[in-house]
């Protein structure tokens, strides 16, 4: 996979990180202690870890 193809595919899932998010934030309970918003939230940090990476920031 090239650089230019790495970064594509971490902004998908970035993405759709984002949007399960939103939907866990518009409920109505807090979510913020369920497994899914702790594993999101950590996929998020690596991802955007991996991003910074690729792009030299």
């Amino acid at each position: 996979m090239n650089e230019h193809a790495a970064l594509i595919s971490i902004l998908e899932r970035l993405s759709q990180i984002q949007e399960l998010l939103d939907q866990l934030a518009s409920e109505k309970k807090d979510n913020t202690d369920s497994p899914q918003f702790v594993e999101l939230m950590d996929e998020l940090r690596l991802l955007t870890a991996e991003l910074r990476k690729q792009c030299g920031v």
